[in-house]
């Protein structure tokens, strides 16, 4: 089975449903309308020649890089020991405010950049597909309830496994009105929670199979 990552939007519409009217009540929106992609190709910027684990998007802005393309290469969620190159288009993920932080830095440095447009999370993943980007490459999202006497409920995110059993990363819960963007691996999952999980093509693929989503 090779899912797309298009294959999950119907599904999240689904998984979030229960919960929308009383979130547009609330004027509150999704962790997945929330987050915005951002593209930036680094032509002498501060983020070449460099690997990811000492990159300092993370721990100044708190960006999280999703994605490098390299000519037609797409190296998504690349890992702690990737080279980062001159010419790499990075894409980034973060707030409005965390972009614009890193968008201001550039602007008033010396460094040669192409930025792009930002785009919401959720539209970003809905568009590889059509921007012709292999199942294999693509970033997949998917929310993920938490069920009552489940196996995740009252675990802390760091004790769940989820990581080493599905191989991604949860990068906010939907609780009740609120959105927790970025949580920490100390908090708590609770019943009827929705995790957001990102990673590759295998995570969607490990969650479908196991029956944790109802695609």
């Amino acid at each position: 089975l090779k899912l797309e990552a298009r294959f999950f939007t119907n599904y999240n519409e689904r998984a979030l449903r229960s919960l929308k009217e009383k979130r547009e009540a609330a004027g509150k929106t999704w962790a997945s309308e929330e987050l915005l992609v951002e593209s930036v190709r680094t032509i002498d910027g501060p983020e070449e020649g460099v690997l990811v684990r000492n990159m300092a998007i993370k721990k100044e802005y708190g960006i999280d890089l999703i994605k490098v393309q390299r000519g037609d290469e797409h190296y998504a969620l690349p890992g702690a020991d990737f080279m980062v190159i001159p010419g790499d288009r990075l894409f980034l993920m973060g707030s409005f405010s965390q972009l614009d932080a890193y968008e201001a830095m550039l602007k008033s440095s010396s460094f040669k950049y192409e930025l792009g447009e930002k785009r919401k999370l959720s539209e970003y993943i809905d568009a590889q597909a059509d921007e012709g980007i292999d199942p294999e490459s693509q970033i997949m999202l998917c929310a993920v309830p938490i069920l009552k006497n489940g196996h995740f409920e009252k675990k802390q995110i760091r004790q769940s496994g989820f990581r080493e059993k599905f191989g991604g990363t949860v990068i906010a819960i939907e609780r009740g009105d609120m959105t927790i963007l970025s949580p920490e691996a100390n908090i708590q999952l609770e019943a009827e929670d929705i995790i957001w999980a990102m990673g590759r093509r295998e995570m969607a693929e490990s969650l479908y199979g196991a029956g944790y989503l109802d695609a």
